[in-house]
C-alpha cells in the first residue's frame, strides 16, 4: 500500500466519530473475563494431582520400603541389645568384670 493513501485513510479514520458501545459492553467485557478464567484450584488439588502420576507413586513407594528395609539393618543393633543397654545389664557381661578378664585368657 502506498504510504501517502494509508495516511490519508488514518486522517479520514481520526475525522469520523467513534461509534458507540452497546449498553451491555461492560458486562459483555466481564463476562469474557470470568469465561476466560481458569476456575479457581487450591494448591492441595495441584499438589495432590502431581503426587497421583503413576510413576511417581511407584518410585516413592519403593523409596519408601528401600528406606524401611536398610535403615535398621544399617543401625547394626538389635532389640535385645538395645533393653540391655537401656537397662544397664552390661554389668553382668564377662567383658568388663575382672574375672571375665580371666575367663578369656584361658
Amino acid at each position: 500500500m502506498n504510504d501517502r493513501k494509508f495516511d490519508d485513510l488514518l486522517k479520514s479514520y481520526s475525522d469520523s466519530p467513534v461509534p458507540a458501545l452497546p449498553g451491555s459492553f461492560t458486562q459483555d467485557v466481564l463476562r469474557e473475563i470470568r469465561m476466560r478464567k481458569r476456575p479457581e484450584e487450591s494448591w492441595l488439588s495441584e499438589i495432590s494431582a502431581l503426587l497421583f502420576r503413576p510413576r511417581l507413586m511407584a518410585a516413592s513407594l519403593s523409596l519408601a520400603i528401600l528406606i524401611g528395609v536398610l535403615l535398621p539393618t544399617m543401625a547394626g543393633t538389635s532389640k535385645s541389645t538395645l533393653a540391655a543397654k537401656s537397662l544397664g545389664l552390661e554389668i553382668f557381661s564377662d567383658s568388663g568384670m575382672p574375672s571375665g578378664l580371666l575367663s578369656q585368657t584361658q
